[in-house]
């Protein structure tokens, strides 16, 4: 299995104020997902009086060449966006994005859409519920920024 570095080669400054991701890869398609502080929900009108931590959201289908916003919002609002992607070939997993430095583990579902809320991450890979996997998400430090646009590449 290939592990690549995720790579930041676009940056963005429109009037919107978001997270996005692009494949700019030779892959196909990437299953995404994604992790951001629970505490931005508040901008939605969610109940955030819960223990905090992050929501894990999974999995955004991202065709090459196409980009997908994954938080929307002002990025000044959270600290940090977590991203880790994965690619298949006749159903085996062969590329997968992730970070080897500041890695952040979050547990997803295997192969299902999910959301997880008010979870918190790991320096390492630990157990997960029956279903989930624990995987390495890459960090995007966002606190300074409205608007951020980063690329999977290979």
């Amino acid at each position: 299995m290939m592990t690549f570095t995720v790579s930041s080669f676009a940056f963005a400054t429109p009037a919107s104020a978001d997270f996005e991701l692009c494949n700019n890869s030779s892959k196909n398609i990437i299953y995404v997902s994604y992790a951001y502080d629970s505490r931005s929900l508040a901008s939605r009108g969610e109940d955030t009086t819960k223990m905090p931590g992050h929501t894990v959201r999974g999995w955004v289908h991202l065709r090459r060449g196409d980009c997908s916003t994954l938080v929307v919002g002002d990025l000044r609002h959270i600290n940090s966006v977590y991203a880790y992607g994965e690619a298949f070939r006749n159903g085996r997993r062969v590329s997968e994005w992730s970070s080897s430095s500041d890695e952040r583990y979050f547990c997803v579902h295997d192969r299902d859409r999910f959301r997880l809320n008010y979870v918190t991450y790991l320096p390492r890979p630990f157990d997960c519920a029956n279903g989930f996997s624990s995987r390495g998400f890459h960090r995007y430090r966002t606190s300074n920024q409205r608007h951020m646009t980063r690329s999977f590449v290979d």
